[in-house]
């Protein structure tokens, strides 16, 4: 349970501040870094050096908090002077642990699908206790910063508003998101990138005034802005950045990717806002990017057939022709509808009547477009033998077995 630097050395007192702290961590445990590893290895980084490993802390303490969240208690504390003791960290991950299925995940999306899943079936009690508590928060270095980060600036006013309690207002994960976003110095009181970028992308969406970003990063001197006017839009601006963090922690799981360069990093945070008004149109952009992390948290029979697809360009184009083959009152096969969340999902309900096939060895052997054909012609042959219509039936047991006889029909001449 400790901050390691990148030698796997511990730092010292884990309980001070300290400016190398949360670049890399140690959870715990043997057993609790065995399953860590395990589940985690497909989404985020880790560091081994004589026996001995570490995880990225900005993807781990991501994760916990996208998870549990933090607790009421934490509410007025600022998120950008403060960070999470290894302990705490560890404490969370280990309860998380206790909870999901121990296996390898393959992608950001599927194991935080997974992790929502089991926490959401704890009782509240238990829920809550599994939260950041308060305990656990240690002040990160202030001024004068040291002379190896001196080029970093002092945090903006409006930035010092972004509380916990602010975050967890527009979404319970919204801490989670913010940490997984910064990239350095997370352990260092200055400005956060992240946060500018997120204000300057509201402003040019259109969704946060210019004059009101401009008054808030005003100085205490500055003639044109009074002292109310520029109070009003700090509060105003600290707003509207916890609400498009929000927006984006509140994504579907298998709609979420946990980048680790830093330019990918900065293009997710702009995605993930803007796809909070995308994710039900399958023509947009950003669901299209998106369709293998759906495939891969919410429909492991088309994962066993389609996991290996080398683009989403081609994964979309398999998924539109297995759609095609499928029976026309089953799945949706216009692109708009069928490349969201519930139209995948719909998909799987299908196809899932293939999944022995599609876990078969000689299956697994095929070249993606073979298992493709292959699959196509199964679904072929199944609506032609009358396959579809039995499924119908057992979906409606009110459908009649057989076409009615005529001949039984009431003759409306006669009486009973």
């Amino acid at each position: 349970m400790s901050y390691v630097d990148n030698n796997l050395n511990v730092m010292d007192d884990q309980l001070l501040s300290n400016i190398a702290h949360c670049g890399w961590i140690n959870i715990g445990t043997a057993d609790q870094t065995r399953q860590w590893k395990k589940i985690s290895m497909g989404s985020i980084k880790w560091l081994s050096e004589g026996g001995l490993e570490a995880c990225e802390a900005r993807g781990t303490i991501g994760f916990a908090l996208q998870i549990a969240g933090t607790s009421i208690a934490l509410d007025s504390s600022q998120w950008n002077n403060m960070y999470f003791s290894a302990a705490e960290v560890s404490r969370v991950i280990g309860g998380i642990l206790e909870v999901v299925p121990i296996k390898a995940y393959g992608s950001w999306a599927a194991l935080i699908d997974a992790a929502t899943i089991a926490y959401e079936k704890l009782p509240i009690q238990d829920q809550d206790s599994l939260a950041f508590q308060e305990s656990g928060l240690i002040d990160c270095v202030g001024a004068p910063l040291p002379e190896e980060v001196n080029h970093l600036s002092a945090s903006e006013d409006w930035e010092d508003q972004v509380k916990y309690g602010t975050l967890r207002k527009y979404s319970k994960s919204g801490a989670g998101f913010l940490e997984r976003v910064t990239l350095e110095w997370r352990s260092v009181f200055a400005e956060s990138p992240a946060l500018k970028f997120i204000a300057r992308h509201e402003v040019a969406k259109g969704r946060l005034e210019a004059d009101a970003l401009e008054a808030a990063e005003s100085e205490a001197d500055d003639e044109d802005v009074d002292d109310e006017k520029r109070e009003k839009c700090r509060a105003k601006v600290a707003r509207a950045v916890a609400c498009a963090i929000g927006k984006a922690a509140e994504l579907p799981p298998c709609l979420q990717t946990h980048p680790s360069d830093p330019d990918d990093v900065t293009e997710m945070i702009m995605d993930c806002i803007d796809g909070a008004h995308s994710q039900f149109d399958g023509d947009s952009t950003f669901m299209r990017a998106r369709t293998g992390g759906i495939v891969a948290a919410a429909a492991p029979t088309l994962q066993l057939l389609l996991g290996d697809a080398h683009s989403y360009s081609e994964l979309n184009s398999f998924l539109v022709q297995i759609a095609s083959a499928c029976p026309k009152d089953t799945v949706e096969t216009g692109t708009k509808t069928l490349l969201t969340v519930a139209g995948i999902t719909n998909l799987e309900r299908y196809i899932e009547k293939y999944d022995s096939w599609a876990d078969s060895e000689a299956t697994r052997t095929m070249h993606i477009r073979t298992r493709v054909i292959t699959l196509i012609n199964r679904i072929d042959a199944h609506i032609k033998t009358g396959g579809h219509a039995r499924c119908a039936r057992r979906d409606n047991p009110a459908a009649p077995h057989r076409p009615a006889n005529p001949a039984c029909r009431a003759n409306p001449g006669t009486r009973d």
